[in-house]
Protein backbone atom coordinates (compact mmCIF):
# COMPACT_ATOMS: atom_id res chain seq x y z
CA UNK A 1 0.00 0.00 0.00
CA UNK A 2 1.37 3.54 -0.60
CA UNK A 3 1.51 5.61 2.20
CA UNK A 4 2.80 8.64 3.55
CA UNK A 5 2.85 10.83 7.12
CA UNK A 6 1.21 13.98 7.75
CA UNK A 7 0.32 16.73 10.61
CA UNK A 8 -3.52 16.90 11.08
CA UNK A 9 -4.69 20.11 9.90
CA UNK A 10 -7.58 22.28 11.37
CA UNK A 11 -10.43 22.43 9.14
CA UNK A 12 -10.32 26.49 9.31
CA UNK A 13 -6.82 26.22 8.10
CA UNK A 14 -8.21 25.29 4.46
CA UNK A 15 -10.90 27.62 5.06
CA UNK A 16 -8.94 30.69 5.72
CA UNK A 17 -5.99 29.83 3.10
CA UNK A 18 -8.91 29.35 0.16
CA UNK A 19 -10.89 32.26 0.89
CA UNK A 20 -7.48 34.52 0.94
CA UNK A 21 -6.00 33.07 -2.20
CA UNK A 22 -9.05 32.94 -4.08
CA UNK A 23 -10.08 36.53 -3.58
CA UNK A 24 -6.45 37.83 -4.11
CA UNK A 25 -6.31 35.88 -7.18
CA UNK A 26 -9.98 36.73 -8.18
CA UNK A 27 -8.87 39.56 -10.98
CA UNK A 28 -6.17 37.52 -12.55
CA UNK A 29 -8.16 34.44 -13.04
CA UNK A 30 -10.59 36.30 -14.49
CA UNK A 31 -8.68 38.65 -16.70
CA UNK A 32 -5.88 36.10 -17.85
CA UNK A 33 -9.37 33.78 -18.68
CA UNK A 34 -6.94 30.99 -16.17
CA UNK A 35 -8.73 27.45 -14.94
CA UNK A 36 -8.16 26.97 -11.56
CA UNK A 37 -8.41 24.06 -8.95
CA UNK A 38 -8.10 24.33 -5.40
CA UNK A 39 -7.37 21.12 -3.43
CA UNK A 40 -10.39 19.39 -2.49
CA UNK A 41 -11.00 19.75 1.42
CA UNK A 42 -10.35 15.91 1.92
CA UNK A 43 -7.08 15.82 0.19
CA UNK A 44 -5.73 19.10 2.33
CA UNK A 45 -3.10 18.00 4.14
CA UNK A 46 1.10 18.90 5.24
CA UNK A 47 3.31 15.61 4.18
CA UNK A 48 5.98 15.22 6.74
CA UNK A 49 7.15 12.04 5.07
CA UNK A 50 6.27 9.83 2.10
CA UNK A 51 6.69 6.52 2.72
CA UNK A 52 5.58 5.19 -0.97
CA UNK A 53 4.76 1.51 -1.39
CA UNK A 54 5.06 -0.17 1.78
CA UNK A 55 4.25 -4.06 2.49
CA UNK A 56 0.91 -4.88 4.18
CA UNK A 57 3.30 -7.46 6.58
CA UNK A 58 5.36 -3.80 7.76
CA UNK A 59 2.25 -1.96 8.52
CA UNK A 60 1.85 -3.05 12.39
CA UNK A 61 5.56 -1.80 13.05
CA UNK A 62 5.14 1.42 11.22
CA UNK A 63 1.74 2.43 13.55
CA UNK A 64 4.00 1.36 16.27
CA UNK A 65 6.90 3.42 15.44
CA UNK A 66 4.67 6.44 14.93
CA UNK A 67 2.82 5.68 18.89
CA UNK A 68 5.81 6.00 19.67
CA UNK A 69 7.38 9.08 17.97
CA UNK A 70 3.70 10.66 18.82
CA UNK A 71 4.52 10.22 22.52
CA UNK A 72 7.81 11.97 22.64
CA UNK A 73 7.00 14.84 20.54
CA UNK A 74 5.49 18.23 21.73
CA UNK A 75 2.19 19.69 19.21
CA UNK A 76 3.52 22.07 17.16
CA UNK A 77 3.25 25.70 16.01
CA UNK A 78 3.80 26.40 12.60
CA UNK A 79 3.89 29.64 10.74
CA UNK A 80 2.75 29.51 6.86
CA UNK A 81 4.31 33.25 5.89
CA UNK A 82 5.32 32.81 2.35
CA UNK A 83 4.16 31.80 -1.22
CA UNK A 84 5.68 30.18 -3.42
CA UNK A 85 4.66 29.06 -7.80
CA UNK A 86 5.57 25.97 -9.08
CA UNK A 87 5.72 24.49 -12.18
CA UNK A 88 4.68 20.98 -12.77
CA UNK A 89 5.49 20.01 -16.41
CA UNK A 90 3.98 22.47 -18.94
CA UNK A 91 0.63 22.01 -18.63
CA UNK A 92 -0.01 23.40 -15.15
CA UNK A 93 1.44 25.59 -11.98
CA UNK A 94 0.93 24.85 -8.69
CA UNK A 95 0.51 27.50 -6.00
CA UNK A 96 2.37 26.07 -2.73
CA UNK A 97 1.99 28.29 0.90
CA UNK A 98 5.05 27.82 2.36
CA UNK A 99 6.72 28.00 5.57
CA UNK A 100 9.26 29.22 8.22
CA UNK A 101 11.86 26.61 9.53
CA UNK A 102 10.50 24.98 12.99
CA UNK A 103 13.17 22.83 14.50
CA UNK A 104 10.35 20.69 16.18
CA UNK A 105 8.83 19.90 12.95
CA UNK A 106 12.35 19.28 11.60
CA UNK A 107 13.42 16.69 13.96
CA UNK A 108 10.34 15.13 14.08
CA UNK A 109 11.62 14.53 10.40
CA UNK A 110 14.66 13.21 11.30
CA UNK A 111 13.32 10.73 14.24
CA UNK A 112 10.66 9.84 11.12
CA UNK A 113 13.28 8.91 8.58
CA UNK A 114 15.73 7.35 11.37
CA UNK A 115 13.20 4.92 12.76
CA UNK A 116 11.84 3.98 9.49
CA UNK A 117 14.95 3.16 7.86
CA UNK A 118 15.20 0.43 10.69
CA UNK A 119 12.21 -1.52 8.62
CA UNK A 120 14.11 -1.00 5.51
CA UNK A 121 11.73 1.57 4.36
CA UNK A 122 13.12 4.70 3.16
CA UNK A 123 10.88 7.89 3.31
CA UNK A 124 11.38 11.28 2.11
CA UNK A 125 10.83 14.58 3.53
CA UNK A 126 10.41 18.21 2.11
CA UNK A 127 10.13 21.15 3.72
CA UNK A 128 6.65 21.99 5.24
CA UNK A 129 4.06 23.62 2.99
CA UNK A 130 0.58 23.30 1.31
CA UNK A 131 -0.70 22.40 -1.65
CA UNK A 132 -3.38 24.72 -2.18
CA UNK A 133 -4.73 25.16 -6.45
CA UNK A 134 -3.56 24.28 -9.67
CA UNK A 135 -3.68 26.87 -12.56
CA UNK A 136 -3.66 25.61 -16.30
CA UNK A 137 -2.00 27.96 -18.47
CA UNK A 138 1.07 26.83 -19.53
CA UNK A 139 1.78 29.88 -21.70
CA UNK A 140 2.72 32.97 -19.45
CA UNK A 141 5.50 33.21 -17.67
CA UNK A 142 4.60 36.50 -14.97
CA UNK A 143 2.53 35.12 -12.37
CA UNK A 144 1.02 37.54 -8.99
CA UNK A 145 2.90 37.88 -6.39
CA UNK A 146 0.65 36.61 -2.76
CA UNK A 147 1.43 37.36 0.27
CA UNK A 148 1.02 35.05 3.36
CA UNK A 149 0.55 34.66 7.09
CA UNK A 150 -1.29 32.16 8.84
CA UNK A 151 -0.01 30.77 12.34
CA UNK A 152 -1.83 27.51 13.71
CA UNK A 153 -0.78 24.60 16.07
CA UNK A 154 -0.70 20.83 15.09
CA UNK A 155 -1.64 18.64 17.54
CA UNK A 156 -1.68 15.31 15.76
CA UNK A 157 0.00 12.88 13.23
CA UNK A 158 -1.64 10.51 11.09
CA UNK A 159 -0.59 7.81 8.73
CA UNK A 160 -2.36 7.72 5.43
CA UNK A 161 -3.20 5.60 2.33
CA UNK A 162 -3.07 7.05 -0.78
CA UNK A 163 -4.90 5.52 -3.43
CA UNK A 164 -5.25 6.43 -7.88
CA UNK A 165 -8.91 6.40 -8.90
CA UNK A 166 -9.90 7.86 -12.08
CA UNK A 167 -11.50 10.54 -10.14
CA UNK A 168 -7.74 11.38 -8.68
CA UNK A 169 -6.03 10.76 -5.11
CA UNK A 170 -8.37 9.36 -2.64
CA UNK A 171 -6.67 9.36 0.75
CA UNK A 172 -7.95 7.29 4.26
CA UNK A 173 -6.82 8.03 7.30
CA UNK A 174 -5.60 5.14 8.98
CA UNK A 175 -4.71 5.95 12.30
CA UNK A 176 -4.51 9.24 14.08
CA UNK A 177 -1.78 9.84 16.50
CA UNK A 178 -2.05 12.66 19.55
CA UNK A 179 0.96 14.27 20.02
CA UNK A 180 1.90 16.03 23.61
CA UNK A 181 0.33 18.66 24.61
CA UNK A 182 2.85 21.73 25.35
CA UNK A 183 2.42 22.52 28.84
CA UNK A 184 3.89 26.11 30.80
CA UNK A 185 5.62 26.46 34.05
CA UNK A 186 3.84 29.17 35.89
CA UNK A 187 6.43 31.22 36.94
CA UNK A 188 6.28 34.77 39.07
CA UNK A 189 8.89 37.52 37.81
CA UNK A 190 9.26 39.92 40.36
CA UNK A 191 9.66 43.90 40.35
CA UNK A 192 11.16 45.31 43.63
CA UNK A 193 11.23 48.99 43.66
CA UNK A 194 12.90 50.67 46.61
CA UNK A 195 12.30 54.67 47.62
CA UNK A 196 14.76 55.67 45.57
CA UNK A 197 12.94 54.36 42.76
CA UNK A 198 15.74 51.59 41.92
CA UNK A 199 14.82 47.87 40.46
CA UNK A 200 16.53 45.28 42.26
CA UNK A 201 18.13 42.99 39.55
CA UNK A 202 20.09 39.19 40.75
CA UNK A 203 22.30 36.92 39.18
CA UNK A 204 21.01 33.27 39.44
CA UNK A 205 23.19 30.29 39.46
CA UNK A 206 22.03 29.15 35.91
CA UNK A 207 23.29 32.41 34.68
CA UNK A 208 26.27 33.69 36.51
CA UNK A 209 26.76 36.23 33.77
CA UNK A 210 23.73 38.17 33.32
CA UNK A 211 21.20 40.11 35.51
CA UNK A 212 18.08 39.78 35.46
CA UNK A 213 14.71 40.18 37.92
CA UNK A 214 13.78 37.74 41.34
CA UNK A 215 11.40 35.31 39.68
CA UNK A 216 10.31 31.66 41.02
CA UNK A 217 8.03 28.97 39.99
CA UNK A 218 4.31 29.32 41.64
CA UNK A 219 3.30 26.18 43.05
CA UNK A 220 0.52 24.09 43.20
CA UNK A 221 -2.54 26.58 45.10
CA UNK A 222 -0.32 28.93 45.14
CA UNK A 223 -1.65 32.94 44.45
CA UNK A 224 0.98 35.55 42.75
CA UNK A 225 1.07 37.02 45.87
CA UNK A 226 1.80 34.00 47.61
CA UNK A 227 4.54 32.93 44.88
CA UNK A 228 6.15 36.57 45.29
CA UNK A 229 6.29 36.67 49.21
CA UNK A 230 8.32 33.58 48.93
CA UNK A 231 10.25 33.88 46.41
CA UNK A 232 12.07 37.14 47.79
CA UNK A 233 12.08 35.54 51.33
CA UNK A 234 14.12 32.39 49.72
CA UNK A 235 16.02 34.23 47.25
CA UNK A 236 17.44 37.65 48.99
CA UNK A 237 15.91 37.25 52.51
CA UNK A 238 13.49 40.44 51.89
CA UNK A 239 10.32 39.80 54.48
CA UNK A 240 9.07 43.16 54.89
CA UNK A 241 7.61 45.00 51.88
CA UNK A 242 4.40 46.15 50.21
CA UNK A 243 2.65 44.20 47.35
CA UNK A 244 1.32 46.88 45.20
CA UNK A 245 -0.02 44.90 41.86
CA UNK A 246 0.00 41.81 40.64
CA UNK A 247 -0.31 41.22 36.60
CA UNK A 248 -1.21 37.57 35.46
CA UNK A 249 0.35 35.93 32.60
CA UNK A 250 1.89 38.76 31.08
CA UNK A 251 4.84 37.20 29.07
CA UNK A 252 5.06 33.44 27.84
CA UNK A 253 8.30 31.83 26.35
CA UNK A 254 9.64 28.67 25.20
CA UNK A 255 13.15 27.16 26.49
CA UNK A 256 15.57 26.11 23.88
CA UNK A 257 15.50 22.55 22.50
CA UNK A 258 19.32 22.16 24.04
CA UNK A 259 17.41 22.71 27.75
CA UNK A 260 14.33 20.32 26.98
CA UNK A 261 16.09 17.64 25.57
CA UNK A 262 19.62 17.94 28.09
CA UNK A 263 17.86 20.30 31.33
CA UNK A 264 18.36 18.45 34.59
CA UNK A 265 16.08 20.51 36.54
CA UNK A 266 13.03 18.06 37.89
CA UNK A 267 10.94 21.25 39.13
CA UNK A 268 10.69 21.74 34.66
CA UNK A 269 10.38 18.75 33.70
CA UNK A 270 7.41 18.06 30.96
CA UNK A 271 7.44 21.63 30.30
CA UNK A 272 8.01 23.39 27.02
CA UNK A 273 8.94 26.88 28.84
CA UNK A 274 7.21 29.00 31.47
CA UNK A 275 4.09 31.50 31.72
CA UNK A 276 5.11 34.43 33.86
CA UNK A 277 3.38 36.87 35.96
CA UNK A 278 4.20 39.58 37.39
CA UNK A 279 4.78 41.14 41.41
CA UNK A 280 5.38 44.91 41.65
CA UNK A 281 6.20 45.09 45.21
CA UNK A 282 8.28 48.61 46.64
CA UNK A 283 10.07 48.72 49.67
CA UNK A 284 10.31 51.79 52.54
CA UNK A 285 14.23 51.86 52.72
CA UNK A 286 16.38 52.91 49.68
CA UNK A 287 18.85 49.67 50.61
CA UNK A 288 17.35 46.97 52.54
CA UNK A 289 19.23 44.36 54.08
CA UNK A 290 19.19 41.52 51.85
CA UNK A 291 20.56 37.95 52.23
CA UNK A 292 21.27 36.02 49.80
CA UNK A 293 20.55 32.31 48.85
CA UNK A 294 24.12 31.16 46.99
CA UNK A 295 22.09 28.16 45.57
CA UNK A 296 20.06 30.92 43.52
CA UNK A 297 20.73 34.29 43.49
CA UNK A 298 25.01 34.95 43.35
CA UNK A 299 24.72 38.60 43.80
CA UNK A 300 21.87 41.60 43.54
CA UNK A 301 22.06 45.11 42.04
CA UNK A 302 19.80 47.87 42.39
CA UNK A 303 19.36 49.83 39.07
CA UNK A 304 17.46 52.81 37.99
CA UNK A 305 14.52 52.65 35.83
CA UNK A 306 15.50 54.20 33.32
CA UNK A 307 18.28 51.98 32.88
CA UNK A 308 16.24 48.60 33.59
CA UNK A 309 16.31 47.59 29.54
CA UNK A 310 20.24 48.27 29.10
CA UNK A 311 20.80 46.16 32.33
CA UNK A 312 18.82 43.28 31.02
CA UNK A 313 20.67 40.51 28.40
CA UNK A 314 18.71 40.70 24.91
CA UNK A 315 16.59 37.52 25.62
CA UNK A 316 14.85 39.41 28.47
CA UNK A 317 14.04 42.69 26.93
CA UNK A 318 10.79 41.84 25.67
CA UNK A 319 9.74 40.99 29.00
CA UNK A 320 11.28 44.02 30.48
CA UNK A 321 9.15 46.03 27.84
CA UNK A 322 6.23 45.08 29.13
CA UNK A 323 7.03 45.54 32.97
CA UNK A 324 7.90 48.87 31.50
CA UNK A 325 4.65 49.53 30.18
CA UNK A 326 3.24 47.95 34.16
CA UNK A 327 4.94 50.09 35.71
CA UNK A 328 4.02 53.35 33.60
CA UNK A 329 -0.06 52.49 35.00
CA UNK A 330 0.90 53.54 38.48
CA UNK A 331 1.67 57.31 38.63
CA UNK A 332 4.05 57.09 41.41
CA UNK A 333 5.98 54.42 39.89
CA UNK A 334 6.33 55.39 36.37
CA UNK A 335 9.69 55.36 34.42
CA UNK A 336 11.35 58.49 33.88
CA UNK A 337 12.81 58.02 30.64
CA UNK A 338 13.96 60.53 28.24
Amino acid sequence: MRLFISLELPPAVWQQTTKKISTDLANFLITKKITSRFTPPANFHLTVAFLGEVPDSKLSAVKKILTDLAKQTYEINLYFNGWRWLKQNNKQLVGLITAAANPTYSNLQKRITSQLATLNIKSSTKPPHLTLLRLKNPLLTRWPKIKFHLSTRLTALQLIQSRQTDLGARYTVLQRYQLRPEKFRRNIVICLINNQNEILLVRHQDRPNSWQLPQGGVEAEETLSQAAARELKEEVGLTKFKIIATQPDIYRYRWPARLLEHGSDPEKKNYVGQLQSLAIITTATPRPNLKLDKREALAALWVKQSDLLKSLPKVRQNLGRLIIKELAKFNSLSLNQT
